[in-house]
């Protein structure tokens, strides 16, 4: 667990204007380690919001929009997933990582 939230609250760009995203990333990673899949899909969607130019938080939230639970399938949302990685792809043509995870989703 304490690995994951290393890795994952690296990834976003740390800087000092950030730390409401920062902490809602964390909030996120908190929730999904609880098994509380709503609240970390609400979490890291408000923080995509704050800053749709990180792709790291792009992939965790396709990952979470494209999540199938046994417990609840209802989470899942493709045509969410889809939108949210179309709608990066499509802003950053020059992104070949997102180009082709958008071409392989």
């Amino acid at each position: 667990m304490r690995f994951f939230l290393f890795w994952g609250l690296t990834l976003l760009p740390l800087q000092a204007d950030n730390t409401e995203n920062l902490s809602l990333f964390a909030k996120g990673v908190f929730a999904e380690s609880q098994d509380q899949w709503e609240e970390a899909r609400s979490s890291y969607e408000q923080s995509l919001a704050q800053d749709p130019s990180c792709y790291p938080l792009v992939e965790k939230v396709v990952g979470i929009q494209s999540l199938r639970l046994k417990a609840k399938p209802q989470l899942q949302d493709i045509p969410a997933a889809t939108a949210t990685i179309r709608q990066f792809a499509t802003n950053n043509r020059n992104h070949l990582e997102s180009q082709l995870y958008y071409a392989s989703f």
